[in-house]
């Protein structure tokens, strides 16, 4: 895990899964082709969730996330499943964006659902 600013996003974007109903069930899965940050379940639905943290507005974290990052994710989502038994499980990819204002302590989430590359 990230340490700092992306260990404290990671923990931001848990928090507010949970509050939306989402139920944790792993946390940074690593692969030797990659690694997931979150993995959570709502309504029947297997989420790989991929999260990027900023403390400024001058690049917007989701801008962060490009396709060979979204590759990586979903290597790593494919070795989780190979490994469970997750084979008629339906599945999807998120990113969650956490912006941190550093002065206030507040932080911005915005969640993009069923991202593809």
């Amino acid at each position: 895990m990230q340490g700092g600013i992306g260990k404290t996003g990671e923990l931001i974007a848990a928090r507010f899964l949970i509050q939306k109903g989402y139920i944790l069930v792993a946390q940074n899965y690593w692969t030797k082709w990659g690694e997931v940050d979150l993995i959570a379940k709502k309504d029947d639905v297997l989420v790989f969730i991929e999260v990027k943290t900023t403390t400024n507005n001058i690049y917007q974290a989701e801008e962060r996330v490009d396709a060979k990052k979204l590759e990586k994710c979903m290597k790593a989502a494919t070795r989780y499943l190979q490994d469970g038994d997750h084979e008629n499980e339906m599945v999807r990819f998120d990113v969650i964006a956490v912006t941190l204002n550093e002065k206030t302590k507040e932080a911005q989430v915005k969640h993009f659902e069923n991202i593809t590359m």
